[in-house]
């Protein structure tokens, strides 16, 4: 199977998950009441895929808390994943960082499918969907003996919450 994932695709993987509803329970003010609707977006590299390893995720948040005008905010991350052979289905667990908002997270990814559960420092367990779009070809890594490669992905998570 081969993966080439274009711009359009990654507008289309956020329009629909935008209309999904997808909760987060931490919002990026200081204020853990705030409702808040966020867009994550970062970049991450995974070597080995498949395989096990750790990795950043680093990008930008952008949300909205309060219903006051959308803020962008820088977004870190970091993580161990487990990627078995064939890879339609991984885990990971780490920790970010979103303006005021921090915690931790585990991850399982079925496909291109991500759910979160989130532990904000201070707040409440959370979720979150996210979708998981490697860049390039990943041919040979993906079916049995599953050569180990270096894949290169953007992370597109949405949520809506209190």
């Amino acid at each position: 199977m081969k993966f080439t994932i274009m711009r359009s695709a990654r507008l289309a993987a956020v329009a629909a998950l935008a209309t999904g509803g997808i909760a987060i329970a931490q919002p990026m003010s200081t204020s853990a009441a705030a409702p808040l609707a966020a867009v994550i977006n970062c970049s991450t590299t995974l070597s080995p895929f498949p395989g096990s390893g750790s990795s950043t995720c680093n990008g930008s948040a952008t949300g909205v808390a309060n219903g006051a005008a959308a803020v962008l905010t820088p977004f870190t991350s970091s993580f161990n994943y487990n990627e078995p052979c064939p890879p339609t289905t991984g885990t990971a667990n780490g920790s970010y960082s979103a303006g005021a908002a921090s915690g931790t997270f585990t991850w399982t990814r079925v496909g291109l499918t991500a759910i979160l559960t989130l532990h904000p420092t201070g707040g409440t367990i959370g979720a979150a969907a996210a979708l998981f779009l490697p860049l390039g070809t990943t041919a040979g890594s993906l079916t049995p003996p599953c050569t180990p490669t270096t894949v290169t992905a953007t992370v597109v998570a949405v949520g809506a919450g209190a």
